[in-house]
């Protein structure tokens, strides 16, 4: 065989494998599964995900939102709170929960990404939801934690066990683990 030939049937085999990878391994949006654009050396997570679920991901604004469980108010804020200081949505929480930290609403893009990393087995993407948190969640991290982190922890939402054999992770304990990884603070198991 001659080096024409050779080397035009291997550029054939080069062009057919990435035709190839392109479709089977097309990036993806971590949010909704959509189509991105092709791949490069390295992505930050927000080009993991559309132009589309970018619109969607807009930060709670810690402003407005209630300081015990983290949501938005749903009503105007002069009917947000009830007599005891809560919003209507957590009127029904025990008196020993203290508060939350919410960052997106969960009807966004993010929660997209949380139902992907529990149902379509993406522990991978705990790691970029949190890089897309954490510019608004370390300000209030830090309030919440004062100058002294030192005593505080970080404990995951505990999993049913046979659900979290079943699925192979429990997502709260990838998140967390990122999350403590960037506060410097210690993560305990459950």
């Amino acid at each position: 065989m001659n080096a024409g030939v050779k080397g035009g049937l291997l550029q054939s085999v080069k062009e057919a494998a990435s035709i190839t990878t392109d479709f089977f391994l097309a990036p993806s949006c971590m949010a909704c599964n959509g189509p991105l654009a092709p791949l490069i050396e390295s992505r930050r997570s927000l080009d993991l995900l559309c132009e589309p679920c970018r619109e969607l991901l807009h930060p709670i604004n810690s402003r407005t939102q209630c300081p015990r469980c983290g949501a938005s108010p749903t009503r105007p804020p002069k009917d947000t709170k009830s007599a005891g200081g809560r919003c209507e949505r957590c009127e029904f929480l025990p008196d020993s929960f203290r508060s939350t930290i919410a960052v997106f609403p969960y009807l966004s893009s993010a929660g997209m990404i949380v139902r992907n990393m529990k149902y379509s087995r993406g522990p991978w993407l705990a790691g970029h939801l949190v890089n897309l948190a954490m510019p608004h969640l370390r300000p209030r991290l830090e309030q919440w934690l004062g100058e002294d982190p030192s005593d505080w922890a970080l404990v995951p939402a505990p999993m049913y066990a046979l659900r979290e054999l079943g699925r192979g992770y429990n997502q709260a304990r990838e998140i967390a683990r990122h999350v403590a990884e960037e506060m410097a603070i210690p993560l305990l198991n459950e």
